[in-house]
């Protein structure tokens, strides 16, 4: 080996001897499914606002900052919605270790005000304002005859315009540590940038007053003309400085919260479900581990390896490993421990991927190390660009989303990017040390002649495919859109908040059993302290209030209240979903346009709009099959299922683009008489294999899950499965041949190639000829290398041509600038 490859295997031995050290040292952050958390009742103090300045609106925007600033907090997986008769909002928070910190964060107003205060030029002081003589970040204000009141602060300074307020600030606050202490960086909006410089220009050497819910930080004295960027040097910690810039980046709240219930929640499903969860997936990492060795012999061994590193290096990462870089780890909750176990399965894609590109280079006649090296870099372009597309989801759902998206998206990309690592660099490292020895010379160690190369001819049966594709979404849509078959759990609509009184401690299986039998299957229990549990339905009419008041009654427990709530997902945060979605997939298009653009710009437009179609496929599929579910089972859309759907249209375009990726390669280096539709097929069957096999060792974790993992996430999974059986249906026998179909009538619109094409007779391709075995002194001896015919099909098209051109030019500049270099 090289001196880099022994640099690469010294990195992952010190990289696995820091996550053991983070896995032994560090307890992970557990969710309200597993270990309970705080629940916060706030009630907003309309009774301070003027008359007709209040709405129902008004509480959803007020809840939707308040879940800004708990994810700025760094909790995950919280669960806020609303009580619009009472005007509360609930906030049910995980694992918090400063309770107090956490409600004054969320409480407070933080309002941002800059004022110009006259009296503060004359005869008003400003000083550090103390309580038992710690400094509390804010400044009192003094005049001759003492401390002014905050009346006289109402009526002579807060009754007057502000010059600007928090809310023309652009949400790109941050704390920063300085020379001077700890400082608070921010940035007006548009007009606000001009009416600020025009303000400081014109009172040079006066003091600008900057108040928080009217409490003064600071008036510092202004020097120069400010150009709607500065900082607020205040007298706060730290810790006090990122909050304000959090609360400051979320908005201010439109009015007052008052705290008016605090209580510790028990875990919603507990340890049990957990442990049944990591069960299953503890059999499917070993299915996935069986599969791999047989299969890949030499290789999946090694691809097992690398398998128990990524799942060790992600797990580091969710305890909390990188929590110097600022990143303090994920929240675990069952759904998110199996969506954990499903990224494993997705793992291993990138070593398949590569073992199949070995398998096709050792067959062609090359060394084993150069086989191995000629692999991982003709496989490199298409895990690259796959993951590429994905990381543009994760950044886009991010930067919209909240709550559960955003969880969804940050797991997802941790996944992704350490998932490259181990195949590229693990993988990579630990074959090439093999390869370096007699032992890892043996052709029979690999398994070269193992595979999956079926003649389909997908393209010559176009019709065929589509039609397989309608019959499975046109029943789903007309569930869908004409008999209303789709069924949205509370957490989107919202219903009725039941607290109940038990005589002695229930459990959450106990009151579920009480309310189904009482005619009422949809439910969310949470149990409180003091045997107390608030029991979630859909709405309930005065008839089933009473209905369910006596099932409860006659469980032991007494009804102390009922109350309207509103969904757990708000609007915002659906509409924030679909928008981040719509912005990837265009954003996946121009990315796959300037990556495929072979022939030209429209050439790799194509393959975009393509690749998002099957995506789309995949979606309303899933979609449309959970209406049928919906309207014969009563399935419901809730949250996971939302999860659910985001990994499918992730792991669809991941899929396709590895198949548009062997078209690409082949275009390049294609013969002149081979039409876009023989390589096209020939591209799906060099893929299929790696198809099939990265789809089996995706779906045996979901097995295990099905079976073995419990109620709990058992349709969350069911909707995976189906999400993994269409994605992969529709990357060979939807993406490819749209492509196909839109070059047809890209040539129908074409000038008509002069004279009549050749025809061609049809020619098999010769079977690979198997390596010569290796001489009982080393190394293997390799095998001529073989050429393949090209398949049947028509005569080549202009847009083929084309395309044939632009890529034979392509090389042959390569080549010129290689002969320089030279």
């Amino acid at each position: 080996m090289t001196n880099i490859h022994w640099r690469f295997f010294w990195l992952i031995i010190l990289l696995t001897a820091g996550s053991i050290y983070a896995v032994a040292t560090r307890k992970p952050k557990l969710g309200l499914d597993i270990q309970g958390g705080m629940r916060v009742v706030l009630r907003a103090k309309t009774e301070e606002l003027r008359s007709g300045k209040w709405s129902a609106d008004n509480l959803e925007t007020t809840a939707g900052i308040i879940r800004s600033r708990v994810d700025a907090l760094g909790v995950a997986e919280p669960v806020i919605y609303t009580k619009p008769d009472h005007d509360q909002i609930v906030v049910e928070l995980p694992g918090i270790r400063n309770k107090e910190q956490a409600i004054d964060a969320i409480q407070t107003t933080a309002r941002l005000e800059f004022r110009y205060v006259e009296e503060l030029e004359r005869d008003w002081r400003h000083e550090a304002e103390e309580i038992n003589g710690v400094e509390t970040g804010f400044e009192k204000i003094t005049g001759p005859d003492g401390p002014i009141s905050q009346e006289e602060l109402e009526a002579r300074v807060f009754s007057k315009d502000p010059i600007l307020t928090g809310d023309q600030l652009e949400p790109n606050s941050r704390a920063e540590l300085s020379p001077q202490g700890t400082v608070i960086h921010f940035e007006f909006k548009g007009d606000a940038k001009r009416d600020f410089e025009s303000f400081t220009r014109s009172h040079i050497g006066k003091k600008l007053a900057i108040f928080l819910d009217k409490r003064l930080i600071s008036a510092p004295v202004i020097e120069e003309p400010i150009p709607g960027q500065g900082v607020i040097r205040g007298r706060f910690s730290p810790e006090q400085a990122r909050t304000l810039a959090s609360q400051l980046n979320a908005g201010a709240l439109p009015v007052p919260l008052e705290l008016e219930q605090q209580e510790t929640l028990e875990a919603t499903l507990g340890r049990q479900a957990m442990h049944q969860t990591l069960i299953a997936g503890l059999i499917g990492l070993a299915m996935i581990l069986v599969f791999m060795a047989v299969y890949y012999k030499l290789p999946g061994l090694l691809a097992d390896l690398a398998l128990i590193l990524y799942s060790l290096f992600a797990y580091s990462v969710f305890v909390g490993s990188l929590s110097w870089l600022g990143f303090p780890g994920v929240t675990l909750t069952v759904p998110g421990i199996a969506g954990f176990i499903l990224s494993i399965g997705m793992a291993v894609d990138a070593n398949i991927l590569i073992f199949e590109r070995f398998k096709e280079e050792r067959l062609s006649g090359k060394s084993m190390r150069a086989a191995i090296e000629a692999g991982f870099k003709r496989a490199f372009t298409a895990i690259f660009d796959s993951n590429v597309c994905t990381l543009i989801t994760c950044a886009i759902l991010y930067h919209f989303g909240t709550g559960p998206v955003r969880g969804f998206a940050v797991t997802l990309a941790i996944g992704v990017l350490i998932s490259m690592f181990t195949a590229i660099t693990c993988s990579r490292t630990f074959l090439l040390i093999l390869a370096g020895t007699q032992f890892g010379q043996n052709d029979r160690l690999y398994p070269l002649f193992l595979g999956l190369h079926p003649k389909l001819n997908v393209t010559k049966r176009l019709p065929l495919w589509f039609g397989i594709s309608g019959l499975m979404i046109v029943p789903g849509l007309v569930f869908w859109l004409g008999m209303g078959g789709v069924r949205y759990s509370i957490e989107f609509t919202g219903g009725t908040e039941v607290l109940v009184q038990f005589n002695q401690k229930p459990t959450v299986s106990s009151i579920r059993s009480t309310m189904q039998r009482a005619g009422f299957a949809d439910t969310r229990i949470v149990l409180a302290e003091g045997n107390r549990a608030f029991v979630t339905t859909p709405r309930m009419t005065q008839e089933q209030q009473q209905t369910a008041t006596r099932a409860l009654e006659s469980a032991g427990g007494r009804v102390e209240s009922l109350s309207s709530v509103s969904g757990a997902i708000s609007r915002e945060l659906k509409k924030n979903a679909i928008t981040a979605l719509v912005i990837s997939a265009v954003l996946i298009v121009l990315y796959l346009t300037i990556r495929f653009a072979i022939g030209g710009v429209l050439e790799g437009l194509k393959f975009g709009v393509c690749a998002i179609g099957a995506t789309l496929h995949d979606a309303v599929l899933l979609w449309g099959l959970f209406a049928i579910l919906g309207y014969t089972l009563g399935w419901q859309v809730d949250s996971l299922f939302v999860t659910a759907l985001l990994t499918v249209i992730g792991y669809s375009t991941h899929d396709t683009i590895v198949i548009f990726d062997r078209i690409r390669e082949n275009l390049r280096h294609k013969s002149r008489s081979e039409t876009f539709a023989e390589v096209t097929d020939r591209s799906i069957e060099q893929t299929f294999a790696r198809s099939i096999n990265t789809s089996l060792t995706v779906l045996m974790p979901l097995a295990a899950l099905l079976i073995w993992g419990g109620p709990t996430v058992r349709v969350f999974v069911a909707a995976l499965f189906i999400g993994v059986l269409a994605g992969t249906y529709s990357s060979i026998f939807n993406a490819s041949p749209l492509l196909v179909v839109w070059r047809r009538l890209s040539d129908r619109k074409a000038p008509a190639a002069a004279g009549p094409a050749p025809q061609r007779s049809a020619s098999p391709a010769p079977k690979p000829t198997r390596p010569a075995p290796a001489p009982a002194g080393g190394g293997a001896q390799p095998a001529a290398p073989q050429r393949r015919s090209p398949d049947v099909g028509d005569s080549e098209s202009a847009s083929d041509r084309q395309t044939g051109a632009a890529a034979t030019a392509a090389d042959k500049a390569r080549s010129r600038k290689r002969k320089r270099r030279m």
